[in-house]
């Protein structure tokens, strides 16, 4: 995809700031261009951008991956984007967090994804935004429910794969060491091992949970198979009103929302 026009993704410190330049860009090409013409085609709600130019919320990660393949960014860009938001993100938790530097974090073969493939892998992921987490096993074994050992090989595995990096301190009584995530691509066959983990662990709650802290519900209905897409996209920007509302960082707990979306009839080959 061309550019159009000669600002960079370097020349900006903020994201917002990128997005309103591309924004801006082409309003001056066409008056009548509207925040909502923007938001379709960076496909994100047009309530999240608005807030996003507000400063009233940062550029989600499933956003900042839309933008970056809407505004055809090259890898050097894309690594760009993923930086200045995790700085952003940082700053906001009061939280030493940030990307990697080399954020590029290559498309991660499914032999080595394996070796983070655990549910409790993205759970720990998570639990690095909630209120006074602690980088340590004892702490995660706690929060996650799970044993001391399978915290401390799950932290381990996703230092040695580069996924989380622990950076030293500086030479000073007062300083934090910081946590260093990034956000591995992940391979097809990975995610649907994901996917099914988190159905099982779905199917725990459904025993294990109260009803106070869970809420399951199914429906069925008939539709058109022309009508997936769309459907997929409604889902898509469901998601994404949940995360805008209800992602909280420094918040307590780590929740996982499990949508399933397939078809109870076989095709009509009619």
């Amino acid at each position: 995809m061309s550019r159009i026009n000669n600002h960079m993704i370097y020349d900006f410190q903020l994201t917002k700031e990128y997005l309103k330049n591309e924004f801006e860009t082409r309003v001056r090409k066409n008056p009548r261009y509207s925040l909502r013409s923007f938001a379709q085609l960076l496909n994100v709600h047009p309530a999240e951008l608005s807030q996003i130019f507000s400063g009233k919320r940062h550029l989600s990660l499933p956003s900042a991956r839309k933008v970056s393949l809407a505004l055809g960014l090259s890898a050097d860009e894309n690594r760009q984007l993923f930086l200045l938001l995790q700085q952003e993100k940082g700053k906001n938790l009061g939280l030493d967090l940030d990307f990697q530097e080399d954020i590029s974090t290559p498309n991660m073969a499914d032999e080595n994804f394996s070796k983070i493939s655990q549910w409790y892998h993205f759970a720990i992921l998570n639990l690095v935004e909630t209120k006074d987490f602690q980088w340590n096993s004892r702490h995660v074994a706690k929060r996650l429910g799970i044993s001391q050992s399978e915290a401390a090989m799950g932290m381990s595995d996703l230092q040695r794969l580069g996924v989380v990096h622990i950076n030293p301190a500086p030479h000073s009584s007062q300083a934090k060491k910081k946590l260093v995530v990034a956000s591995p691509h992940l391979p097809s066959a990975a995610i649907r091992r994901y996917h099914q983990q988190m159905l099982d662990r779905a199917k725990a709650a459904l025993e294990e949970t109260s009803l106070e802290r869970r809420e399951f519900q199914s429906v069925g209905f008939v539709t058109n198979t022309t009508d997936i897409p769309s459907l997929k996209r409604d889902i898509d920007e469901f998601t994404n009103k949940i995360i805008k509302k209800y992602h909280k960082t420094k918040s307590t707990e780590v929740y996982q929302l499990q949508l399933c979306l397939f078809p109870l009839t076989k095709e009509n080959q009619s």
